[in-house]
């Protein structure tokens, strides 16, 4: 279980999977929860404490997309190890989309991969945001992918 708010927004999920007998893993990856916290926030991105350290990793062509996908990668290889069997992933807001790129990535890494309140597709930013010139602060470096849109859209991985 993997979300922008950290492993306390998942605690009764967690409780409830605990509940079912399943094994549950809640991380805190790169830039989220208690490892996400910046010591300042980046050009009115308060929605987004990553925001700073995202758009320098995109300066540099690489992507908080990309660092988050490799934390699920990882977090899965040692579930398998630990359980025998391909864990579940569940993500929740903005990592979606690297769960999506992780999904991706390697499809026999999760058994089962699931999003909730994911954010718009890239194309719906570009079609709503710029062509419309409406400015919106919910879409930052922290979901972009360099170049990404030129050959995918990132739900598209998802299926």
């Amino acid at each position: 279980m993997v979300g922008p708010k950290g492993r306390a927004d998942w605690a009764a999920a967690a409780k409830a999977r605990l509940a079912e007998g399943a094994s549950v893993l809640v991380a805190d990856i790169t830039g989220y929860g208690e490892i996400g916290q910046p010591n300042k926030v980046f050009y009115g991105a308060d929605d987004c404490p990553e925001e700073g350290f995202s758009a320098m990793l995109y300066l540099m062509g690489e992507s908080m997309t990309g660092r988050r996908a490799t934390d699920m990668l990882v977090l899965a290889d040692w579930l398998k190890a630990k359980t025998g069997v391909a864990p579940e992933l569940e993500a929740r807001g903005s990592a979606a989309i690297p769960a999506a790129h992780a999904r991706a990535a390697d499809v026999s890494a999760f058994a089962k991969v699931t999003v909730a309140d994911a954010p718009k597709s890239w194309t719906q930013m570009v079609e709503t945001d710029v062509i419309t010139k409406e400015i919106s602060t919910s879409y930052r470096y922290t979901y972009l992918v360099v170049n990404g849109l030129l050959h995918y859209d990132w739900p598209d991985l998802l299926k």
